[in-house]
């Protein structure tokens, strides 16, 4: 852009056309020191990332409204898939911190967005029906402790690129939790210890596999991601399908699995699948529920 030629944007229809978030979050993609492009498709992944924020927080705190504090503790956070998930948040953490510190905060940006879409994508699409229908078990509490360690650090994560839907949100519930009216007065996300073997492996990595798989079959038939599937046959390493076995519940929940899946190890002059855990083998009810 340049003054002299008159091709110079303002600011101000950009904000009443995609807010103010989605211009700070362009603005936030520039690294420090470096030109950077004027394009409008940028402004409008920051407005679906506002949009999808503000969405994803009423999700979450629908399920954990009604919560008692006592039972949204780190110490609830106990099944495998949420230690695993809550050790990637762990790095997500402790990356945004590094390179806010070193002022690399688009490195910051794109960590913390990719472990959004992530979140909501996988785990939040893996753990939704354990939350509601067994809050009242520990399997439960320990998808929804995770959700709200999660969400309440995501917020404060994305607070410095997207200030106001983020000081929205936090007002719905964390501000009278935490004590802090505004996130952006709230203390900073610090990582939780995890020590111990239930919080490392691939099991998000299994369950993105897993879900992707799935909603391709439905989608291919032309059918809802809610269609149920009659039969799943899982095929793979037995070390693989021995810990898919610690997420098999929340698959059944998740794809709306009918039956118990089925385990077909691989025979031993088999090869695996050229980056990929599993074969998968999916038949699809011919009636919706």
């Amino acid at each position: 852009m340049s003054k002299s030629k008159g091709n110079v944007v303002t600011p101000e229809s950009l904000i009443d056309q995609y807010s103010a978030d989605a211009l700070r979050y362009w603005a936030s993609k520039a690294k420090l020191g470096s030109d950077t492009i004027y394009d409008e498709n940028v402004f409008k992944i920051g407005q679906r990332l506002a949009t999808k924020v503000f969405n994803a927080s009423k999700f979450v705190f629908l399920q954990i409204e009604d919560v008692e504090d006592q039972f949204l503790g780190l110490e609830n956070i106990t099944e495998p898939v949420d230690r695993v998930w809550a050790s990637k948040m762990n790095k997500v953490i402790e990356e945004s911190t590094q390179a806010f510190e070193s002022f690399h905060y688009a490195t910051a940006l794109s960590s913390v967005e990719a472990a959004f879409w992530e979140f909501c994508d996988i785990y939040l699409e893996l753990v939704k029906t354990r939350a509601y229908k067994l809050k009242d078990s520990s399997e439960g509490r320990s998808a929804l402790a995770c959700l709200s360690w999660t969400w309440r650090n995501f917020i404060k994560l994305m607070a410095p690129f997207l200030p106001y839907i983020t000081e929205e949100v936090w007002s719905w519930h964390f501000a009278e939790k935490e004590g802090a009216p505004s996130v952006h007065k709230s203390e900073w996300p610090k990582m939780i210890s995890l020590s111990d073997d239930k919080s490392e492996g691939p099991l998000i990595d299994m369950a993105k596999e897993a879900l992707n798989a799935l909603r391709g079959e439905k989608t291919t038939a032309q059918k809802s991601l809610r269609w149920p599937i009659e039969e799943l046959v899982l095929k793979g390493q037995v070390k693989d399908l021995d810990y898919f076995k610690e997420i098999e519940k929340d698959i059944a929940f998740s794809s709306n699995l009918k039956k118990g899946i089925q385990y077909k190890p691989l025979e031993d002059n088999e090869s695996g699948f050229d980056g990929r855990f599993f074969e998968f083998s999916v038949t699809l009810s011919e009636h919706a529920d």
